[in-house]
């Protein structure tokens, strides 16, 4: 078999093209138009055969893979993916002195992009090494691998523009987050009042090895960390008999710490307010195709796993999911003692 043509190749329409002569076929193959294994025919071998078992790329030194292009990208992506993993850690910065809000958008905002564009360009360079690939298995491993880093690529960047909505006004506030926890003397009663912030856990702990079991804990708070409530809520299951009572403001991350008690207490008249976490958008702003939801997949939350297995009906967290952190979906107490949530009635709070 000759070099001789001209040539012609199978179009993505699955039409022959041509007339090529080979400097055209070899072009296609730098611009990844064409692949090494790929069927192409001419009048001198009258019939299809694999690019690769013709003479057309004998003696091409213009067509080896640019490894170097690709090692660049790979690099590039791999350090992308690793910013954006350690931005969404918080170890950037001090969390109980962020830098403004706007610094914290453009934190998330920035390597998002960033990703976006070098998940497009490592994809790219990818496929243009593969089509220069004689070894087929090889060249469908690159295609495939550089597919797979696309997608992880595009969902990470998606995440954090989804972040970037809630995540930087959410750590402002958790930044200013003030609380109190109080033991009585002589009694086995602890009383928390504030928003949840830092450091919490950490005090409530410290509060409850100085008492007696049974403890008895009276939370007063409009929220705060999710992580720093589910710290205290797994400590408080662990005390036998404990009661949380839950005061006249008690709100998304306190439900957590009332929903660690055995005994869990609340006034009659009162609304518990349930609140998404401040990374799941309400359900209207979400990607969600084929009724799957992406935004609740990238947000796993653990917060909702321990409601949901201390008693909290999960109608209720998809609710409180479903309007999203900018919304508090408030249920009378009566309902949540009726459905099991609350054990019993607080006596009203004293003037």
């Amino acid at each position: 078999m000759t070099t001789d043509g001209p040539w012609w190749r199978i179009g993505p329409d699955g039409q022959p093209k041509g007339p090529y002569d080979v400097d055209e076929i070899c072009a296609l193959i730098e611009r990844g138009r064409i692949l090494c294994s790929d069927p192409v025919w001419s009048p001198v071998s009258g019939q299809w055969t694999p690019l690769d078992r013709t003479p057309l790329l004998d003696g091409a030194p213009s067509l080896p893979p640019p490894v170097l292009a690709l090692a660049a990208a790979a690099l590039a992506y791999a350090a992308v993916v690793g910013s954006v993993v350690f931005i969404g850690t918080g170890d950037l910065f001090d969390p109980k002195n962020p830098p403004s809000l706007w610094g914290l958008r453009f934190l998330w905002i920035g390597p998002a992009l960033a990703l976006t564009l070098v998940s497009v360009a490592l994809v790219r360079v990818a496929r243009r090494s593969a089509a220069r690939l004689r070894r087929r298995r090889l060249a469908a491993g690159l295609r495939m691998a550089a597919t797979c880093a696309g997608i992880v690529g595009g969902i990470m960047a998606y995440g954090s523009l989804i972040d970037v909505t809630t995540t930087p006004q959410s750590l402002i506030e958790t930044a200013r987050a003030r609380y109190t926890v109080e033991v009585v003397p002589d009694t086995n009663r602890i009383v928390v009042s504030g928003g949840i912030g830092y450091g919490f856990a950490q005090a409530v702990q410290a509060a409850l090895d100085k008492v007696a079991d049974p403890v008895w804990i009276e939370i007063d708070s409009t929220g705060g960390l999710v992580d720093e409530a589910l710290q205290v809520a797994r400590a408080i299951e662990a005390r036998p008999g404990a009661t949380v009572v839950a005061g006249m403001d008690c709100d998304s991350a306190c439900i957590l710490v009332l929903m660690g008690g055995t005994n869990r207490l609340a006034s009659e008249g009162n609304f518990l307010g349930f609140h998404a976490s401040s990374n799941v958008r309400a359900e209207a702003e979400r990607f969600i195709v084929l009724g799957f939801d992406l935004d609740l997949y990238l947000n796993e939350d653990q917060a909702d796993a321990y409601l949901l297995r201390r008693g909290i009906p999960s109608d209720i967290v998809a609710e409180s999911n479903r309007r999203g952190p900018q919304s508090v979906y408030y249920v009378a107490v009566e309902t949540l003692l009726e459905r099991g949530v609350l054990t019993g009635l607080a006596d009203p709070p004293k003037e």
